[in-house]
């Protein structure tokens, strides 16, 4: 809680694939999954390789502080988080979010498929 990755406040390749020198436009690709380690609920790469759609609608954040805002009932772009392979560091923070249209498809943005088994 209060990091700005996962795994703490430093950002390197060895934790996640995003583009390491912006000004050099490197494009490298995705990824395997679980080619980085997992985060503290057991997901692996959830930072970096593609961005990431979430059920939320996309708004701008209500004044002053809260604790994990949700957005609008409806709209015309869907929230988008954590960074992809050709994104700067600082789109991989976990505060960073920006809405992308619902009909847009493209090599930089996925979604994720979880599969929890029982014990």
């Amino acid at each position: 809680e209060g990091r700005r990755y996962p795994w703490g406040d430093e950002i390197s390749s060895g934790n996640c694939n995003f583009l390491e020198d912006p000004a050099a436009k490197r494009q490298r690709g995705t990824r395997p999954t679980g080619t980085y380690q997992p985060n503290a609920f057991g997901l692996c790469d959830v930072v970096g390789n593609v961005w990431e759609w979430v059920s939320d609608f996309y708004d701008t954040y209500p004044a002053g502080p809260v604790v994990d805002p949700t957005g609008p009932a409806r709209g015309a772009r869907r929230v988008v988080r954590g960074g992809c392979w050709d994104a700067a560091a600082t789109c991989c923070r976990s505060a960073h979010r920006w809405g992308q249209h619902r009909d847009r498809g493209d090599r930089f943005t996925g979604f994720r498929v979880v599969l929890e088994l029982d014990a």
